[in-house]
């Protein structure tokens, strides 16, 4: 693909297995990173992922993330993630966390990343969530 700024298309895949490598983040699903790769190709200005085909938090996020940092190195920035099952407060505190953490490792600022939870969302979920600072 190429970059937001115009120039020689890059594999988008490829760079986002290096950054895979060197977080040493061998346990991420292969398939759930090539199914975000593709929809970061198709979308790189809306990238967005649903978060929620295998472990959200040793797979999912991670494999987000490393879309992420690829798509950025290109000039876009990534937009949220959904979460749709599991402890929803838990995981977005965890997405988030990550974002920062990753962020702050390669000088990117992942700060503004959403992270949208679905579901059975009801008034008391949101009160829910709201108490665990959601």
């Amino acid at each position: 693909m190429a970059p937001a700024a115009g120039g020689e298309p890059v594999d988008l895949l490829e760079m986002a297995l290096n950054y895979r490598e060197q977080l040493s983040w061998h346990s991420t699903q292969l398939k759930e990173l090539y199914a975000f790769v593709s929809f970061g190709s198709a979308f790189p200005r809306t990238f967005s992922s649903l978060v929620d085909s295998y472990n959200t938090r040793e797979s999912g996020i991670k494999n987000f993330l490393l879309v992420s940092l690829a798509l950025s190195d290109l000039g876009y920035i990534p937009l949220s993630i959904r979460l749709d099952s599991g402890d929803l407060a838990s995981l977005s505190i965890y997405a988030k966390e990550m974002f920062r953490e990753i962020g702050d490792r390669f000088g990117r600022d992942f700060s503004k990343i959403k992270v949208v939870a679905s579901n059975d969302i009801n008034e008391g979920t949101i009160r829910s969530l709201i108490s665990k600072n959601h």
